[in-house]
């Protein structure tokens, strides 16, 4: 049987195809204002038996396409359990929200934490921020364990955080260009792109 996982998120759209225990597939695009283009985008060309469907938009997914559906809550704690058997503490930084979940010794999930009413310190709000910086979201957060001046911003709104990053930088603060090098144990830049 032919398992299929999708997660309609605000951001992105993530599909996983399992068959028995193994994962088979999987595939991953930004969501839009449009998520069925989003959702028919990652499902192209997919055969599948079932359809499980979790996310902001898994009510599409049910209406569209007959998935049975799950909240993120669980998911996260069957998908990390998957993966690390023994988990027992799970933090989801998502593109409009942030969870924090604890679990049991069995998997079981004991209390969760959710922010929802701000995009202080969910995925956006990083994105917005590494794009301020220069940096690719990729490297923001070596380059941020690479810091050696802290620097506050005392906004926690993405808008006025991004304002105050720009004043920074306008008045002389400087960034940290990332250095692969850095990451390997050096203590200071070797390749010259730092």
């Amino acid at each position: 049987m032919k398992a299929l996982g999708i997660d309609i998120g605000s951001r992105t759209v993530k599909c996983v195809l399992m068959e028995e225990d193994r994962v088979v597939y999987t595939h991953k695009c930004l969501n839009s204002y449009d998520p069925v283009k989003a959702v028919k985008e990652v499902l192209n060309g997919i055969n599948y038996d079932v359809m499980l469907a979790t996310g902001y938009g898994r009510s599409l997914a049910q209406r569209m396409f007959g998935a049975k559906t799950v909240t993120e809550i669980k998911t996260f704690a069957v998908g990390a359990r998957y993966l690390v058997p023994n988990c027992r503490t799970i933090l989801d930084i998502g593109g409009q929200d942030t969870k924090a979940i604890a679990l049991n010794e069995k998997g079981k999930i004991i209390k969760f934490e959710m922010n929802d009413r701000c995009a202080a310190g969910t995925g956006r709000f990083l994105e917005v921020m590494a794009k301020a910086l220069g940096y690719e979201i990729e490297k923001f957060g070596q380059a941020a364990l690479e810091g050696e001046d802290e620097i506050q911003i005392s906004s926690m709104c993405t808008v006025f955080a991004e304002t105050e990053v720009v004043s920074l930088l306008a008045r002389g603060k400087k960034t940290r260009k990332y250095c692969p090098c850095l990451t390997q144990g050096y203590r200071q830049p070797h390749c010259g792109d730092a």
